[in-house]
């Protein structure tokens, strides 16, 4: 946890700037971290994920 600290604050900060931009709840906003990148992002029953890995990898 302490090596992802500094992505996921990042991330965190993308998602919340976008979900102001858009005007999506932050409640329907979901994180997550999938090392072998079968999703960017997808939705599923009106909830976004979105892939923490994907963000940490394009951000390098």
């Amino acid at each position: 946890m302490a090596r992802m600290r500094e992505p996921l604050a990042r991330f965190v900060d993308v998602v919340s700037s976008f979900s102001e931009l858009y005007h999506i709840p932050t409640a329907t906003l979901r994180l997550f971290y999938d090392v072998s990148r079968g999703y960017i992002a997808f939705n599923c029953r009106g909830i976004i994920y979105l892939n923490l890995c994907y963000f940490e990898v394009w951000r390098k």
